[in-house]
């Protein structure tokens, strides 16, 4: 009777839940679109965890600044995400595009900031040479010039 009584409580949760799939919008951002509008978002969202502070002085709302720049609306960014949401492998697609091109970003920076390091390490060495060789020269002059007493 217990059993009985857990399995009929069961099918009747399960049977009164129904989920229907979302259906395609009509004007659904295609996968290219919504994959650089997410990078975008994330961009921001990374910004805005960097330096807060700054974010909230600029009085930017830069969710409807990454829509106008991709002449979207709200609207129509809540429709497909939960669109490509409901298909869970088109939505992953579309992550991994964000994710290849936050990873070709930071390899692109990691390499910027690495020459930029060289660079400014030559400069330093080279600097250093020549205080080195003034410094030479100073003694040189000192020990070949006579001194002149008063």
């Amino acid at each position: 009777m217990k059993y009985l009584v857990l399995i009929l409580l069961f099918s009747a949760v399960v049977a009164c839940q129904s989920i229907d799939d979302i259906k395609k919008p009509k004007n659904l951002i295609d996968k290219e679109k919504m994959a650089d509008i997410l990078y975008d978002i994330a961009l921001l969202n990374a910004g805005r965890s960097y330096s807060p502070v700054m974010m909230q002085e600029s009085e930017i709302d830069y969710k409807e600044y990454v829509f106008k720049k991709h002449g979207i609306d709200s609207l129509q960014f809540a429709q497909s995400n939960a669109y490509y949401t409901d298909n869970l492998d088109k939505y992953l697609a579309i992550f991994t595009l964000v994710e290849d091109r936050i990873k070709a970003e930071k390899r692109k920076w990691s390499d910027t900031l690495v020459l930029e390091k060289k660079r400014r390490d030559s400069i330093q060495e080279l600097e250093r040479k020549a205080r080195d060789t003034v410094n030479r020269a100073e003694r040189v002059v000192k020990k070949t010039l006579p001194k002149t007493g008063n």
